[in-house]
């Protein structure tokens, strides 16, 4: 270390070499391929969920807005239904002649 070759003199070996030459010196080329691809497939991986949380909000939206749709439908379709069976009882009624015509419409 007294002849100037230590880590800390600025004549030494890692001295002026970017930092990625010196993490390669370290761990090695095969190391650092191996954190490439990891950190390259991290990114992918979040990028894949955020994509699929955003789908899956969409969706949730659509089904959503679709039940409100159908309840709608399926409100409007009773109430003709009610309005339609309120006439025909009416009708069944009005035209029986006796009383045990009358009890049949009614359903007794």
């Amino acid at each position: 270390m007294a002849n100037g070759n230590g880590n800390g003199d600025v004549n030494g070996f890692w001295w002026g070499m970017p930092w990625w030459v010196k993490a390669i010196a370290i761990v090695g080329v095969p190391s650092l391929i191996s954190l490439g691809v990891i950190w390259s497939d991290r990114v992918q991986l979040v990028d894949k969920i955020d994509a699929q949380v955003k789908i899956l909000y969409d969706m949730r939206m659509e089904a959503r807005s679709h039940v409100e749709r159908d309840n709608e439908t399926n409100n409007a379709i009773l109430e003709a239904t009610r309005e339609t069976n309120r006439i025909l009882l009416a009708g069944c009624v009005n035209g029986a002649t006796t009383i045990e015509a009358r009890e049949r419409c009614v359903g007794r």
